[in-house]
């Protein structure tokens, strides 16, 4: 996995990491490199396949605009706003495993991440009153403390 990362990052500057879902936790995919090519955050979007995670990411990166915390982008998804929020620190562990990994094995300095936050199909966000009811589980969000692992309780 190391050889693969180091590879694309070398390549394209960057990597992309995708986790499938399951009954307890929706597929997420998160950027490994964008610490150490462009001193950017990695970014994390939950709750989406993983070619439209990484088409979103693609826009993100090739817009050469750093995403940063509580910013609005209108420029990777056509048509919808999406919102950058901090991932909370506690949350790394389970969402990161690979590039905690990467960056721990080549001696790189801690990394910051942001979530990628996306609309219903209607413009609403998982915090807005008007939010559909499974929208938590469909794109949970992860800037407040983990209070208990996904699945452990």
């Amino acid at each position: 996995m190391q050889t693969v990362i180091r590879n694309n990052i070398a390549e394209y500057g960057w990597h992309t990491q995708a986790v499938g879902g399951d009954q307890i936790w929706p597929p997420f995919t998160y950027t490994i490199g964008w610490g150490i090519e462009r001193g950017w955050p990695e970014v994390i979007i939950i709750g989406q396949r993983a070619e439209v995670a990484h088409g979103i990411l693609t826009n993100l990166w090739e817009s050469n605009k750093a995403p940063e915390e509580n910013q609005v982008r209108q420029d990777l998804l056509p048509n919808f706003d999406c919102k950058m929020k901090h991932v909370d620190l506690s949350w790394y562990q389970f969402l990161f495993g690979a590039a905690i990994d990467f960056y721990m094995d080549n001696d790189l300095p801690p990394f910051n991440a942001l979530q990628c936050v996306w609309p219903t199909t209607s413009g609403v966000f998982p915090w807005d009153d008007n939010a559909p009811e499974d929208f938590d589980r469909a794109q949970p969000l992860v800037n407040a403390k983990m209070v208990q692992e996904p699945g452990t309780g």
